[in-house]
C-alpha cells in the first residue's frame, strides 16, 4: 500500500467514526455533511469526494459499524470440547466488552427505531435478523415465544449501562467502562442468561446490593439454589 492509499484509507476511516457519532447523536434528518465534516475536521469537499451523499455514507457507516460487531463478537458455536454455557459465556463477555468499548452502538440503533423508514426495512436483515439467529443459536433452551423478549432483554442489559455512562456516573459514583467493572458486568450478565436459559434444575440467583456495596466495589457474590 502506498502513502495515497493509507491516506485515503485513514481519511475513510475518520468521516466514517465521526459520522457515526453524528448520526447516534442527532440522528439520520439532522445530521448534515457539514455537521459530519465539522466533526471529522476535514473540508466538507472532501467528505462528500469520498461519500457523494448522507445516505451512502449511513450504509457505509453501518456496514463498517457491524463488520467490526462480527469481528470483536465472534460466533463461539464452534469451539470444540466446550459446553454449551461455556460457550455462551463466551459469547456473552465477547459482547459485553465490546459494547463498553463502543457505546455508540446502542445509540445509533436507538436512533435508527425514531421512524420506520427504508433504513430500517434496510439493517433488519442484513444485521439485526442475523444477530438475533446467532442469540437464539446459544440459547436454545429459551421458549421460541420468549426469544425476542430475551434478546432485546440482552442488548439492553448488556448495553444500557455503558451507553448511559454519564447518568450512571452521577447515580453510582463510578464509572461503568472501567475494566473491573466491566469484567463485573460480564458476571453479572453470564449469570442473568443462563439463569434464565437453564432447565430449571440449578439457578442462580445474586443477592441485592446496595448503593454503598456498588460505590465500594463490593461484588455481589451469586448463591445457588435447587428448583
Amino acid at each position: 500500500m502506498n502513502q495515497r492509499q493509507k491516506q485515503r484509507i485513514d481519511t475513510q476511516e475518520k468521516i466514517l467514526l465521526a459520522a457515526l457519532e453524528t448520526f447516534a447523536t442527532v440522528g439520520f434528518s439532522e445530521a448534515s455533511s457539514y455537521k459530519i465534516a465539522r466533526k471529522a475536521n476535514i473540508q466538507q469537499g472532501l467528505l462528500t469526494y469520498h461519500f457523494p451523499n448522507k445516505e451512502i455514507l449511513w450504509k457505509a457507516v453501518t456496514e463498517h459499524l457491524f463488520s467490526r460487531v462480527r469481528a470483536e463478537v465472534p460466533d463461539c458455536l464452534d469451539h470444540q470440547g466446550n459446553s454449551s454455557a461455556d460457550r455462551a459465556r463466551r459469547w456473552i463477555g465477547h459482547f459485553v466488552r465490546f459494547a463498553a468499548r463502543n457505546p455508540v452502538l446502542m445509540r445509533f440503533m436507538i436512533e435508527n427505531n425514531v421512524s420506520h423508514d427504508e433504513r430500517l426495512d434496510w439493517i433488519v436483515p442484513r444485521y439485526v435478523q442475523p444477530g438475533f439467529e446467532v442469540f437464539c443459536r446459544h440459547f436454545p433452551k429459551i421458549d421460541a415465544s420468549e426469544q425476542p423478549h430475551a434478546f432485546y432483554i440482552f442488548l439492553g442489559a448488556s448495553s444500557a449501562i455503558f451507553a448511559s455512562r454519564l447518568e450512571f456516573e452521577k447515580l453510582c459514583g463510578f464509572d461503568p467502562t472501567d475494566e473491573k467493572r466491566v469484567d463485573d458486568h460480564v458476571r453479572i450478565m453470564t449469570h442473568l442468561m443462563l439463569n434464565y436459559s437453564s432447565s430449571g434444575t440449578d439457578r442462580v440467583a445474586v443477592s441485592a446490593a446496595s448503593f454503598e456495596d456498588l460505590k465500594s466495589g463490593k461484588q455481589v457474590v451469586p448463591t445457588h439454589r435447587r428448583q
